[in-house]
């Protein structure tokens, strides 16, 4: 079977009521649907060299869903596997090289130690003891072995059982975790990179409108002279209603960004760019993927 457009291509994607599209005819039709430029502009195949120089291939794909993107990696002969998502209204070629980085954090760094002398707690391999390390990166898929019935881990380049992952954390017995469980669309951790905690809610998100409002906006009306000051403090919004939304509750944070686009739909400023832009990125914001 063959793409019903180009006829050379296996389809990925039925449309009910159209056809069946390979990715370039689909993401065509994507575009020219939304009215919108082609800007995916970027190397299908890639190659990363590690240290100690071996080397991994990878094709690149996207796939246009309406308003989302999915973008894909797939080691070529091997297991190395990576997802992305972005907005079509995000410059693809921007996306792709961000795509990029994280394939690249996800190869460079590795989440496990493996080392030569056995030990009777840890993994063990090939003749080597496996563990992993403080922070890094986990991948929970389901398993085609087991009729995609129980779950795997892949980590690194590599497949475990939930038993084989416990194993591997024989090293910190006595030891405290804490999690993060994130979208596949999550940039990876890299080597000097770590999770931190962050305390953010409704109240703390409105505290800090209610703060620049009343230090900025008097009678409603931004001053030229505040607007500095005002982008930095709508900066500092963004950024946690982001983290509240992926990373807590997106309800509340669709809720939060309501009430304070609404807000400043009575606002106005020193340019007739004040306050529609900040409605707009407050809007792509809680809005997105949506």
């Amino acid at each position: 079977m063959l793409c019903d457009r180009c006829g050379k291509n296996p389809p990925v994607i039925h449309i009910t009521g159209e056809g069946s599209y390979c990715a370039d005819c689909n993401n065509q039709l994507m575009l020219e649907m939304f009215g919108k430029d082609n800007t995916f502009h970027y190397a299908k195949n890639i190659i990363i060299s590690e240290t100690d120089g071996k080397m991994h291939s990878f094709r690149i794909q996207h796939l246009i869903l309406g308003g989302i993107v999915s973008w894909e990696a797939q080691e070529v002969g091997g297991n190395y596997h990576f997802e992305d998502v972005s907005d079509l209204n995000d410059n693809g070629s921007d996306v792709a090289q961000r795509f990029f980085r994280k394939i690249m954090n996800g190869v460079l760094y590795k989440s496990i130690e493996k080392e030569v002398s056995p030990a009777s707690n840890l993994l063990s391999r090939g003749g080597l003891c496996y563990s992993l390390k403080e922070h890094g990166n986990i991948s929970i898929e389901e398993d085609p072995e087991s009729g995609y019935e129980s779950i795997r881990f892949r980590i690194d380049d590599e497949f475990f059982t939930p038993e084989e992952a416990a194993r591997m954390l024989g090293a910190y017995v006595g030891w405290n975790m804490k999690y993060q469980i994130e979208p596949t669309s999550e940039a990876y951790l890299g080597e000097d990179e770590y999770l931190v905690p962050v305390k953010v809610n409704r109240r703390i998100i409105l505290g800090k409108w209610n703060m620049l409002r009343e230090l900025y906006l008097r009678e409603g009306h931004l001053r030229e002279d505040d607007q500095i000051d005002f982008d930095e403090g709508m900066q500092e919004i963004i950024e946690k209603l982001i983290i509240l939304r992926e990373h807590g509750n997106m309800d509340t944070a669709i809720e939060a960004g309501e009430q304070i686009i609404e807000e400043l739909r009575h606002m106005a400023g020193p340019d007739e760019d004040f306050p529609l832009l900040d409605i707009d990125i407050l809007s792509r914001v809680i809005h997105k993927y949506r």
